[in-house]
């Protein structure tokens, strides 16, 4: 007599469920972990086009400026940023909406700016400082709230 080897169906009905249930309790985590790489993103994202913009203006040597929520065309003198999906700035000086990088890579700023990047859905955000020499200072990846 032939014995067939296989699973049987109760077997495999087991199977799904164990894996639906363990599909379900990581998905929150998932969630989470995708949120803090769209901060992380946009975070590096305004670091680089600050960081491009002072480069280009001392390398042409003009004035290149940053827009920030903006989402205008970049061009060989002006860098825009715009947040993403549950993304905002703070910026400690309110008024100011950009950034202009003298040639010789400082900033037109009186002070240093303190910026936020929050990520409104988590309720936790990325902290970095721009100095008047244009330099960018990013705090330890701690996360603050917003």
């Amino acid at each position: 007599m032939n014995f067939l080897r296989g699973f049987t169906l109760i077997e495999l009905m087991v199977t799904i469920a164990i894996m639906a249930i363990i599909v379900t309790m990581a998905a929150p985590s998932f969630s989470r972990l995708f949120e803090e790489q769209r901060l992380d993103q946009s975070t590096q994202a305004l670091i680089n086009q600050l960081a491009q913009a002072r480069s280009q203006a001392a390398t042409a040597r003009v004035e290149a400026t940053v827009n920030l929520n903006s989402t205008a065309v970049d061009t060989a003198t002006t860098r825009n940023w715009s947040p993403t999906e549950n993304i905002q700035l703070i910026v400690s000086d309110t008024s100011i909406s950009s950034i202009v990088f003298r040639f010789d890579g400082t900033t037109t700023l009186n002070q240093t700016l303190t910026f936020r990047v929050c990520n409104t859905k988590l309720n936790v955000s990325k902290v970095f400082t721009l100095g008047r020499i244009g330099s960018v200072v990013k705090q330890p990846d701690i996360m603050g709230t917003c």
